[in-house]
């Protein structure tokens, strides 16, 4: 499952069906108002980028049958878990799921085999290596975990938005909210050499500025939907501002409107106080 997400939002709670009803429960992996990084993993297209805050399956067919990923038949194929991954074994006419485990480690392997009634399952590689293993289980498929997605340690981003970045970082330091309002967040931050800082604030290509010691540090998208930047070794105070010119011009003219509009009105109350008191 993508809990990355909720907890790259600083999530402190998931709400869960329990015994006598819904509850709210602590998130121990939520990462706070913001964090280091460590290593950097750059793509090419949006989709791959999103794709990559999850886990990456490398399946490859094994058997006498054919493998399909989303209806097309493949020898081999990077899948993410949201695919329609079947496979036809030889001499039959009814598809079987193939299933992915949540649980597996970046390079581990299953085998998805079906026994002597018919009935498929993944097993770990090992069982081959016996005779009764092999007598047991034919091996349709193999299913190996190509990459997971490590939160605490890296990012992923697009290779537009990385340009001029190192590939790895230290991660040592640390980063403290010390204030927050909706259109302005400052943060205490003290690191050990450069760093890429990551915050739990959505991105937008437009509104935000980040001032370091006052001078502008460029803002970038990481993991798919957060703010990131490189900030230099060192303490240093950190702004973060919402701030379009544009709207600055709208809101003094909006207020220059009311201030205007305010004016008439009292002169028009005025006039009609005169008139009545003239009476």
């Amino acid at each position: 499952g993508n809990n990355a997400v909720l907890d790259m939002l600083n999530t402190k709670y998931i709400i869960q069906q329990g015994e006598t009803g819904f509850v709210a429960r602590v998130n121990p992996n939520a990462m706070g108002n913001a964090w280091l990084a460590k290593n950097v993993r750059t793509f090419q297209t949006p989709n791959d980028e999103i794709r990559a805050l999850g886990t990456s399956f490398i399946i490859k067919n094994d058997g006498a049958g054919q493998l399909f990923v989303n209806g097309q038949a493949v020898k081999e194929a990077t899948v993410y878990g949201a695919e329609k991954i079947q496979y036809l074994v030889k001499g039959s006419t009814d598809s079987l799921k193939v299933p992915l485990s949540n649980g597996m480690k970046e390079g581990m392997e299953v085998a998805f085999v079906m026994d002597v009634n018919g009935k498929t399952d993944l097993v770990m590689p090992t069982v081959f290596e016996t005779e009764e293993g092999r007598k047991s289980f034919l091996k349709l498929a193999s299913i190996k975990v190509d990459q997971t997605f490590d939160l605490k340690d890296e990012v992923v981003m697009l290779e537009s938005e990385a340009k001029g970045l190192k590939k790895n970082y230290s991660g040592e330091g640390t980063v403290k909210m010390t204030a927050y309002e909706p259109n302005r967040m400052k943060y205490e931050a003290d690191l050990k050499g450069d760093q890429l800082v990551v915050f739990s604030e959505v991105y937008y290509k437009d509104g935000w500025k980040l001032f370091v010691d006052g001078q502008e540090v460029p803002i970038r998208k990481v993991n798919y939907l957060l703010r990131g930047a490189e900030i230099k070794g060192g303490k240093h105070q950190l702004e973060m501002v919402f701030d379009i010119p544009k709207f600055r011009t709208l809101n003094t003219i909006a207020m220059v409107g009311s201030v205007i509009l305010f004016g008439l009105l009292l002169v028009g109350l005025f006039l009609k106080w005169k008139k009545g008191a003239a009476k």
